[in-house]
């Protein structure tokens, strides 16, 4: 990755003093900055924790990587006091970038891994109210907020709510808007060609809220079809091994997002 990073970055500042050179300052374009916030709708938990970082200091050059996340941990005795809303903020926020990991399409090996190993996400599974404040947070959230970014954080939330624990904490009803705004989004984002790479958090998404309201016609169709099973705990039948799920999620197009896509609707049209 360095091999290629590094004459990568080079090129792209000859560029771009290149391009000041001819551009007189008023004319230059401004510089897009990325609002992790932007996209929620609702203002920022009063309780939110403010990260400390010190990206450029010799101190965090010379950290391991365990170094980094246990100096970003939150404090305990911090996070218990915490209202739920500003938890789920401090996933959001976490510096290092959680949503970058669920580039990797693991999503669920990957949201275990954070839950296992890092205080904010331990501590949101033990709230009585997540699912809830997942679902506040996933009905106001704007797709569109960060154009011509993409919102980096989706995957996050999405995979997230797709947990059953959480999904239980909601009503049928509460369920079936969870999937009308999954469509909603999705298409919002495929026209404006953002986080297309990780429209399978989606589809994961939709098959679990299916399976967690115990849709009779999805239950059925998928019924024996033990890819299928593997598919809705994240992994293929290949992939599991004594140290348990992969969490592997299939690309884009794949045969179980037609089938997710057609029971999807057929819920929402309250169809038996």
């Amino acid at each position: 990755m360095k091999t290629f990073f590094y004459p990568f970055l080079i090129i792209l500042l000859f560029v771009a003093c290149s391009r000041n050179e001819d551009i007189p300052p008023e004319e230059e374009e401004p510089v897009i900055e990325y609002d992790r916030c932007a996209c929620m709708n609702m203002p920022r938990p009063d309780d939110s924790y403010n990260y400390q970082t010190f990206f450029n200091s010799e101190e965090w050059k010379n950290m391991t990587n365990e170094e980094r996340h246990e100096f970003l941990e939150v404090p305990a005795e911090i996070l218990e006091k915490m209202s739920t809303q500003a938890v789920f903020q401090a996933m959001w926020e976490y510096p290092l970038g959680s949503f970058g990991m669920f580039l990797s399409f693991k999503y669920q090996s990957t949201y275990n891994f954070y839950t296992d190993n890092y205080r904010a996400f331990k501590e949101f599974t033990k709230r009585d109210d997540a699912g809830q404040v997942l679902f506040e947070r996933f009905v106001l959230l704007n797709p569109l907020a960060h154009l011509p970014l993409p919102c980096l954080e989706f995957p996050v939330l999405e995979v997230s709510l797709s947990q059953y624990a959480f999904l239980s904490q909601l009503s049928h009803e509460q369920k079936r808007k969870v999937i009308e705004v999954c469509f909603k989004n999705d298409e919002s984002r495929q026209k404006h060609r953002i986080n297309v790479t990780n429209r399978p958090a989606i589809f994961l998404l939709l098959a679990r809220v299916l399976a967690s309201d115990k849709y009779t016609p999805f239950l059925e169709a998928i019924e024996g079809n033990v890819e299928f099973e593997y598919y809705l705990i994240g992994l293929r039948p290949h992939e599991l091994s004594s140290s348990g799920y992969t969490g592997f999620f299939y690309y884009n197009d794949h045969p179980f997002e037609q089938i997710i896509t057609h029971f999807s609707k057929r819920y929402l049209d309250n169809q038996p």
